[in-house]
């Protein structure tokens, strides 16, 4: 339990990044509805998502626990740990061969639970805009990494290393589950 509490607290950073290339064949409907947010074990989710081609959208591409609104009184076994991780970067990388791209990590409601070891935080979205050219069923493959929120002085996440997907509990706190593999499904224009 420790060490998926301390995995949790570093990932507050998000990292959205698709595996590049041509259309691939989607990631089974049950992994999207089977999925549940969880402090301990999942803090991303995939989702699956229509476009059409060769118009500009904006879509969900992940759900993930934001814990941005909670603030507990830190527990003794981890002085200074409210519960409060922001998402501090995003990447999309969309699956289709196209440049990586950045995303928006959208607020949940207040945080659930009554402790910084037990909140699930609250569901909340990952967006990002792109233009797919092609029809098809493309896999996003979602990573988030979390920092260290307001008032909140616990030892770890205290920052990312963007461009690694190697988790490290002080710098580069990478959530559970990442990446999540998300489907596009593309209709042709």
């Amino acid at each position: 339990m420790v060490s998926s509490f301390v995995f949790l607290l570093c990932s507050a950073v998000l990292v959205v990044v698709v595996v590049a290339g041509a259309a691939v064949t989607p990631a089974p409907a049950a992994q999207t509805a089977s999925c549940v947010l969880d402090v301990s074990t999942t803090q991303i989710c995939p989702v699956s998502f229509r476009a059409v081609a060769g118009k500009r959208g904006s879509y969900t591409v992940a759900k993930y626990e934001d814990h941005s609104r909670c603030n507990f009184p830190p527990p003794a076994s981890y002085p200074g740990n409210n519960g409060n991780y922001r998402v501090a970067w995003i990447s999309i990388a969309w699956g289709d061969g196209t440049r990586s791209t950045s995303g928006v990590a959208r607020l949940g409601g207040a945080c659930p639970g009554t402790s910084a070891l037990d909140s699930p935080g609250a569901t909340a979205a990952i967006t990002g805009t792109h233009r797919y050219t092609r029809g098809g069923r493309y896999i996003v493959q979602v990573y988030i990494k979390y920092v260290r929120g307001s008032g909140n002085t616990f030892g770890n996440c205290s920052r990312i290393t963007p461009k690694s997907l190697v988790y490290e509990i002080n710098n580069n706190c990478i959530a559970l589950k990442a990446p999540s593999r998300s489907t596009a499904i593309v209709k042709r224009s």
